[in-house]
């Protein structure tokens, strides 16, 4: 990713003992590529994430805060992208434009699923 941030998300097969998949998520950034995992719960059938961002900083919070990221990105064009890869899982977003706080009109903002 060159510019703005990308979120990848991986998702193990059940756990036989605690029917739980596991979740890694990586969000990449020109500055930064942490990587995070955490827990799918039993019964949970949707993974829900926030995405804030805006020319300088991405936040990331996934699975209700059970995986999180804060960090710089530094982007002219606010990109963010997200995908996974596995096969029976579909990601799915919705993305709004905000207006300035300080009165200057805003651009639009573009999410990639």
């Amino acid at each position: 990713c060159t510019d703005g941030a990308r979120i990848s998300l991986g998702i193990s097969e059940p756990d036989a003992a605690l029917s739980q998949r596991q979740i890694s998520m990586q969000v990449l950034t020109p500055e930064q590529t942490p990587r995070t995992s955490f827990p799918l719960l039993a019964g949970e059938i949707t993974l829900p994430m926030r995405i804030m961002s805006d020319h300088r900083t991405v936040e990331v919070f996934a699975g209700s805060g059970r995986g999180v990221f804060s960090g710089s990105m530094y982007s002219t064009d606010v990109q963010v992208m997200a995908s996974c890869d596995t096969g029976d899982f579909q990601v799915a977003a919705t993305g709004w434009a905000l207006a300035s706080v300080v009165g200057k009109a805003s651009t639009s903002k573009t999410l990639h699923v």
